[in-house]
């Protein structure tokens, strides 16, 4: 063919950011957005349109699930898969989430978080983890994350994960 394909360098999340409160995105939104598009301004408008509260409303599920409790982890697991067109913008979001609570235990600073918004809630959660800890936490989600390409089962590899995230939170 003739074609030629021209890969364009991924924007910076400022301009992303920027470009949705112009359109009329929330500051807090627009910077989370932007973070979870990786670059992409077609992605982050497409985030915008997909059932966000819902996804923050389950990432918060996960950091309060009981230790010793395995029902509450099926439970959780059911609202996910309910919606399995947004089970990777959960995962995005709840590695997010994940790397936010880290930046909050190593650095303090709430300019360097994408969850800006929440952190009053993030600086209280890691305060009770272990660096090592949140580091497992991450590589958990972002081990399962990355097992979507691979044909995984979605509910196993789901339950797995919130049982290993409440394990992880109870030590």
């Amino acid at each position: 063919s003739r074609c030629s394909q021209i890969r364009f360098a991924a924007l910076p999340e400022g301009v992303v950011a920027t470009r949705l409160r112009e359109e009329g995105c929330e500051e807090g939104e627009a910077t989370l957005l932007a973070s979870l598009a990786g670059g992409s301004l077609g992605r982050a408008q497409e985030l915008r349109k997909s059932p966000l509260a819902e996804v923050w409303g389950l990432v918060g599920q996960v950091f309060a699930l009981p230790p010793g409790r395995t029902v509450p982890v099926l439970d959780l697991t059911e609202q996910v898969l309910r919606q399995k067109e947004t089970v990777p913008l959960f995962l995005e979001a709840l590695l997010v989430w994940c790397r936010d609570l880290m930046v909050s235990k190593v650095t303090g600073h709430q300019e360097l978080l994408v969850y800006r918004n929440r952190e009053a809630v993030l600086r209280g959660q890691s305060e009770g983890l272990a660096l090592r800890q949140l580091l497992a936490m991450y590589r958990t989600v972002k081990q399962t994350l990355d097992g979507l390409g691979r044909y995984a089962n979605l509910r196993l590899s789901l339950e797995v994960m919130f049982l290993t995230l409440r394990d992880l939170q109870a030590v």
